[in-house]
């Protein structure tokens, strides 16, 4: 995969989310961007040495946190 994933995300409160691309053992590449409440934001999410799977992103905000796996289709 070249330069990247391409990712869009969107919150309902403002905080920072940390995205990772992922091939089933390892991170290939990460990207955090502080996010505004309900505003879509779409980044790239880099890849290095390998195929991505899916894509990890973690959410904080005031101190909690939110984590999940996406799949990549």
């Amino acid at each position: 995969m070249t330069g990247g994933v391409r990712v869009t995300v969107r919150a309902d409160r403002a905080g920072t989310v940390y995205l990772h691309s992922y091939d089933g053992d390892r991170s290939l590449g990460e990207r955090s961007v502080q996010l505004r409440r309900g505003r879509a934001t779409t980044v790239v999410v880099p890849v290095t040495g390998g195929t991505p799977t899916s894509v990890l992103a973690a959410f904080e905000s005031g101190g909690a946190a939110l984590a999940r796996r996406v799949p990549l289709t």
